[in-house]
């Protein structure tokens, strides 16, 4: 059997060293992925408790200080004040308080669907597309979501895209998921 150096479970073998999302983040304690997915998780609370068409279920929360705590606090103050007891470990192999629920978070996906459902108000789709700038093949973080050789005009020439209608509201779907499971205790 091959010794793997830096293996652990639930690791892939990438050459002589096993690849995991885990982050060694800070006085030895590790955290099962990057700060920035926990910002959209609290980002989605915000959101979620904000919002009419939700209830959150704060007995799912002990421990991260209620609504009037996560309202009134930025993420970089709840996080300093919690991030230890919460999300962290000591080992890799232990599972934290709270973990997200899936082995492959889109930091990047989070961002754009939280975008998107900030704009939730406007009158249509393609509006929304604009203003989050899905409408834009140039940027690096879409590119994949268009058939090649789509251009910012012919998106003006033909403002009813079946493309961009359906990503954007794919996105619309998927943030209303996030919510959805956000009120109910996990993420995504």
């Amino acid at each position: 059997m091959k010794k793997v150096r830096g293996s652990y479970k639930n690791s892939k073998v990438i050459g002589a060293y096993a690849k995991s999302n885990w982050v060694r983040y800070r006085d030895g304690r590790w955290i099962p992925t990057r700060k920035r997915v926990f910002l959209y998780w609290h980002k989605f609370l915000v959101e979620a408790e904000k919002s009419d068409e939700y209830q959150v279920d704060w007995s799912k929360y002990e421990g991260w200080g209620g609504s009037n705590y996560i309202l009134g606090n930025k993420f970089d103050t709840f996080w300093e004040e919690n991030w230890k007891e919460l999300f962290s470990t000591e080992s890799r192999d232990d599972e934290p308080r709270y973990n997200i629920s899936t082995k492959a978070p889109k930091a990047d996906a989070y961002k754009l669907r939280l975008k998107i459902w900030s704009y939730r108000h406007l009158d249509s789709i393609l509006e929304i597309s604009i203003k989050v700038g899905l409408d834009v093949e140039d940027d690096d973080a879409h590119r994949d979501l268009f058939p090649k050789g789509f251009h910012h005009s012919d998106f003006m020439r033909t403002t009813q895209d079946p493309n961009i209608r359906r990503v954007t509201l794919r996105h619309m779907q998927k943030a209303k998921e996030h919510l959805k499971n956000v009120s109910q205790g996990s993420f995504p």
